[in-house]
């Protein structure tokens, strides 16, 4: 999925469950969720839409997100500047008083192992529903790999707009280093520029960057013949029910379906 000129990679797994973990194809990123929804008959752990999110030029983003009733995390090759990207899509808006209206989802967001933000509240923080809300964090990455933890504390409502509906929602993920490569070797017009990471996450998670020193985006340091490892390219990933790879250079876009 493109957006914003960066081609999203899709997490394609359907049989997310209670006590669930999955690694993306290019293992670069991995996801993994503990919980059940109470009370509910059908325990779906993807929200999808069909309303234009606005506050983005960017809405294809937000028509499918990860939700979770307890804890999510996901992990990836560590990248420090982090972007995680919300929209609330299962309530109404507080200014129309209808029943649906009164649905709030909280939930708290840890970053290698610290909470960054305590009750967060998609609806409050973005001004509404159906609102774009990026969060820009600092992660202090210190063992090469990158946790992202949204957790539900058991706090806002748990059965609007049914029962057994709540814990955290997320669209997308966008993670970007610090690094700029100088080094010897490396060609001037590839010199300053940052290292990157894209997923989306129900879904949209960036998911990995390789730059000219090759910097992986990957959980696992595995490698795959028919990956394309080549200086000076950055890889982009996102998560959504469906998967799409692509890749990303400085000359123009590459896109691969597995």
């Amino acid at each position: 999925m493109p957006a914003d000129g960066i081609v999203y990679e899709a997490e394609k797994e359907s049989s997310f469950g209670p006590a669930w973990y999955y690694v993306t194809d290019t293992e670069r990123w991995a996801v993994s969720n503990v919980g059940r929804f109470a009370e509910r008959n059908i325990q779906s752990y993807v929200e999808i839409t069909l309303a234009k999110v606005i506050a983005t030029s960017t809405p294809e983003l937000y028509q499918t997100s990860r939700m979770s009733p307890a804890s999510l995390r996901y992990y990836g090759k560590g990248l420090d500047n982090v972007i995680l990207f919300f929209a609330e899509t299962g309530f109404d808006n507080r200014s129309s008083q209808t029943w649906k209206s009164l649905g709030r989802r909280i939930f708290d967001i840890y970053i290698q192992g610290r909470r960054e933000l305590k009750d967060f509240d998609i609806s409050k923080d973005a001004g509404g529903v159906e609102r774009a809300i990026p969060m820009n964090f600092k992660a202090n990455v210190s063992e090469n790999y990158l946790e992202i933890h949204l957790f539900w504390a058991g706090k806002g409502t748990c059965c609007i707009p049914e029962i057994g509906y709540y814990g955290p929602l997320i669209s997308a993920i966008h993670v970007v280093s610090d690094f700029v490569p100088n080094v010897p070797g490396i060609p001037p017009s590839n010199r300053g520029k940052k290292s990157r990471l894209g997923l989306i996450v129900g879904i949209a998670v960036p998911v990995g960057v390789v730059s000219v020193i090759l910097i992986y985006a990957v959980i696992y340091t595995k490698q795959k013949s028919h990956q394309y490892y080549e200086e000076g390219k950055n890889i982009t990933a996102v998560v959504e029910v469906l998967v799409k790879y692509s890749l990303r250079n400085t000359d123009g876009l590459c896109t691969t379906h597995f």
